[in-house]
């Protein structure tokens, strides 16, 4: 699960300091997608499934988690001397009948696994927030099958300052772009 903090509410008068406007850009693709009515926060998706409440999220797991794997994702990711990170991802196509065309791709994403948010207004004013999974970074989508190939493809990121690598990953996700279906995704640490 991928925390993608969404910039809407920061004028409550506190900044969340990981909210992005590439994270509200996302969920509004969701909502117009899936032509939701609902637009807030949480909102939870497994896999394309808009999910409420905790007995929704377990039902909507459950259900992906018997679905048979169309790709297969082999990812690594080391950080470099010079600060940032570098991955190596690798697609395996395992359904014959999945065409890796130009709108199947690869969405990197790098994430920050555990982080303590001290809120300074707002409805949390005072309060510390312990939260995890937290989208540090979302770069360019990459097209599936230059993955698909031998030897895959290279992405690298920006190391947040002062996060140890042991508190980092990357994520990949294999998306189907014009309708935002997740094909599969993969969370590697970083070494």
């Amino acid at each position: 699960m991928l925390a993608w903090h969404v910039d809407y509410w920061d004028y409550l008068g506190w900044k969340d300091p990981f909210a992005a406007p590439a994270c509200t850009e996302r969920q509004k693709r969701y909502r117009a997608t899936r032509e939701l009515k609902f637009f807030g926060t949480p909102q939870l998706f497994v896999n394309n499934t808009h999910t409420r409440g905790r007995d929704g999220f377990k039902t909507a797991v459950a259900r992906e988690s018997r679905k048979k794997a169309r790709v297969r994702i082999h990812a690594t990711a080391t950080r470099e001397k010079e600060g940032g990170i570098a991955a190596t991802v690798k697609l395996e196509r395992l359904d014959p009948k999945l065409e890796l065309s130009k709108s199947v791709v690869l969405v990197p994403v790098l994430f920050q696994r555990a982080v303590k948010t001290r809120c300074t207004a707002g409805e949390n004013k005072g309060k510390a927030l312990d939260e995890y999974f937290v989208v540090r970074q979302v770069l360019a989508p990459q097209a599936a099958k230059l993955a698909a190939r031998a030897k895959g493809v290279q992405v690298r990121f920006k190391a947040p300052k002062g996060v140890e690598a042991a508190n980092l990953g990357i994520a990949i996700l294999v998306e189907e772009r014009d309708r935002m279906e997740t094909l599969d995704c993969l969370a590697v640490p970083v070494r």
